[in-house]
């Protein structure tokens, strides 16, 4: 068994072919049984904010929105676990704020997964990041990060699930 931490901007990859994209399909479509991809409640307000700027912007035509909302839905009922944002969360959130000069987002993001990793005993959790702060914020943290722009992520992934 294995924890899968995807915050957003790695999440928006799988509704969206961009960089990276077949690493975050892989996680998703190569997770074992007992694996768990998870998130905060909070992506589903910053996925559903993307997804507006984009079609408002006229980066996505209506179609596209519309089923990069659904298929996001869909994967939030069916595939991932989705974290609260609790006290606790923005308590810890405030101090990586203020440790590693967090966007909130992010730090909010990074609360959730130590909260996580706080509540698990010997299971692996690898956060699915690409922002280099954020990533960093991480390490410091004492997580494993899986960056899915690296060339050598598909072998990172790999290496992570034998480790499981």
């Amino acid at each position: 068994m294995a924890v899968y931490y995807v915050e957003t901007s790695a999440l928006i990859k799988r509704y969206r072919s961009e960089k990276g994209t077949e690493v975050v399909d892989e996680v998703f479509e190569g997770k074992a049984e007992y694996d768990v991809l998870t998130t905060s409640y909070f992506t589903v307000l910053e996925v559903s904010s993307v997804a507006t700027r984009l079609q408002r912007g006229s980066i996505i035509h209506m179609g596209s929105y519309r089923r990069l909302l659904a298929t996001f839905m869909r994967d939030v009922r069916e595939v991932m676990v989705l974290q609260p944002v609790s006290e606790m969360v923005l308590s810890e959130a405030i101090d990586l704020i203020m440790t590693h000069a967090l966007r909130a987002p992010d730090a909010v993001h990074l609360a959730t997964a130590l909260s996580i990793r706080a509540s698990l005993s010997d299971v692996p959790l690898a956060f699915v990041a690409s922002d280099a702060r954020l990533k960093a914020a991480c390490g410091a943290s004492g997580l494993s990060v899986l960056d899915p722009e690296e060339p050598q992520a598909m072998d990172i992934l790999g290496s992570f699930r034998s480790r499981s």
